[in-house]
Protein backbone atom coordinates (compact mmCIF):
# COMPACT_ATOMS: atom_id res chain seq x y z
CA UNK A 1 0.00 0.00 0.00
CA UNK A 2 1.08 3.77 -0.83
CA UNK A 3 1.65 5.77 2.75
CA UNK A 4 -1.66 7.53 1.76
CA UNK A 5 -3.60 4.24 1.37
CA UNK A 6 -1.90 3.02 4.55
CA UNK A 7 -2.55 6.65 6.44
CA UNK A 8 -5.89 6.13 5.75
CA UNK A 9 -6.21 2.12 6.39
CA UNK A 10 -4.58 2.24 9.80
CA UNK A 11 -7.24 4.25 11.27
CA UNK A 12 -9.58 1.83 10.76
CA UNK A 13 -10.73 -0.13 13.97
CA UNK A 14 -10.19 -4.16 13.08
CA UNK A 15 -6.48 -2.80 12.49
CA UNK A 16 -3.53 -3.73 14.42
CA UNK A 17 -0.07 -1.96 13.55
CA UNK A 18 3.00 -3.50 13.59
CA UNK A 19 6.70 -2.28 12.98
CA UNK A 20 8.73 -5.10 12.66
CA UNK A 21 12.37 -3.60 12.63
CA UNK A 22 15.02 -3.95 14.93
CA UNK A 23 13.88 -2.26 18.70
CA UNK A 24 16.77 0.15 18.44
CA UNK A 25 14.98 2.09 14.74
CA UNK A 26 11.48 1.24 16.42
CA UNK A 27 12.64 3.51 19.37
CA UNK A 28 13.84 6.65 17.34
CA UNK A 29 11.15 6.59 15.04
CA UNK A 30 7.65 4.71 14.61
CA UNK A 31 4.37 5.59 13.34
CA UNK A 32 2.32 6.37 16.83
CA UNK A 33 0.42 3.47 17.62
CA UNK A 34 2.26 0.84 16.50
CA UNK A 35 3.12 -2.18 18.10
CA UNK A 36 6.94 -3.70 17.94
CA UNK A 37 7.87 -7.13 16.79
CA UNK A 38 11.23 -7.68 15.02
CA UNK A 39 11.08 -10.11 12.29
CA UNK A 40 14.89 -10.90 12.57
CA UNK A 41 13.91 -12.36 16.10
CA UNK A 42 14.20 -16.10 16.32
CA UNK A 43 11.17 -16.97 17.96
CA UNK A 44 9.03 -14.11 15.79
CA UNK A 45 6.54 -16.62 14.75
CA UNK A 46 5.65 -17.84 18.05
CA UNK A 47 5.67 -14.61 19.79
CA UNK A 48 3.08 -13.53 16.79
CA UNK A 49 0.76 -16.37 17.68
CA UNK A 50 1.21 -15.28 21.07
CA UNK A 51 0.27 -11.44 21.10
CA UNK A 52 -1.07 -10.79 17.42
CA UNK A 53 -5.05 -10.66 17.25
CA UNK A 54 -6.55 -13.21 14.65
CA UNK A 55 -9.93 -11.10 14.30
CA UNK A 56 -7.65 -8.14 13.27
CA UNK A 57 -5.85 -7.22 10.01
CA UNK A 58 -2.02 -6.92 10.59
CA UNK A 59 -0.67 -3.62 9.21
CA UNK A 60 3.16 -4.11 9.31
CA UNK A 61 5.98 -2.13 7.94
CA UNK A 62 9.90 -1.64 8.27
CA UNK A 63 12.42 0.44 6.86
CA UNK A 64 12.36 -0.22 2.89
CA UNK A 65 9.46 -3.16 2.95
CA UNK A 66 12.10 -5.60 2.93
CA UNK A 67 11.19 -7.10 6.47
CA UNK A 68 7.54 -6.04 6.25
CA UNK A 69 7.48 -8.53 2.98
CA UNK A 70 9.30 -11.18 5.31
CA UNK A 71 6.80 -10.56 8.03
CA UNK A 72 3.78 -10.27 6.03
CA UNK A 73 4.86 -13.46 4.33
CA UNK A 74 5.43 -15.72 7.71
CA UNK A 75 1.76 -13.89 9.06
CA UNK A 76 0.12 -15.07 6.14
CA UNK A 77 1.13 -18.58 6.71
CA UNK A 78 0.09 -18.71 10.16
CA UNK A 79 -3.21 -17.82 9.02
CA UNK A 80 -3.47 -13.66 9.75
CA UNK A 81 -4.97 -11.27 7.15
CA UNK A 82 -2.00 -8.74 6.64
CA UNK A 83 -1.21 -5.78 4.59
CA UNK A 84 1.80 -3.77 3.80
CA UNK A 85 3.46 -0.36 3.38
CA UNK A 86 4.91 0.02 0.23
CA UNK A 87 8.59 1.28 0.89
CA UNK A 88 8.36 1.48 4.58
CA UNK A 89 8.52 4.12 7.03
CA UNK A 90 11.13 5.61 4.55
CA UNK A 91 8.24 6.25 1.88
CA UNK A 92 6.23 7.61 4.98
CA UNK A 93 8.32 10.35 6.34
CA UNK A 94 9.06 10.68 2.34
CA UNK A 95 5.25 11.42 2.32
CA UNK A 96 5.27 14.03 5.27
CA UNK A 97 3.44 11.97 7.20
CA UNK A 98 4.18 11.75 11.14
CA UNK A 99 6.05 10.08 13.45
CA UNK A 100 6.84 8.93 17.20
CA UNK A 101 9.52 8.53 19.59
CA UNK A 102 9.81 6.24 22.47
Amino acid sequence: MTPSEFSKAIKEPDIFLLDVRPLADYEKAHIEGAHHLDVASPDFKEEAIRTLPKNETIAVYCNTGKRSALAQQQLEELGYKVINLDQGITSWIAAGLPTVAS
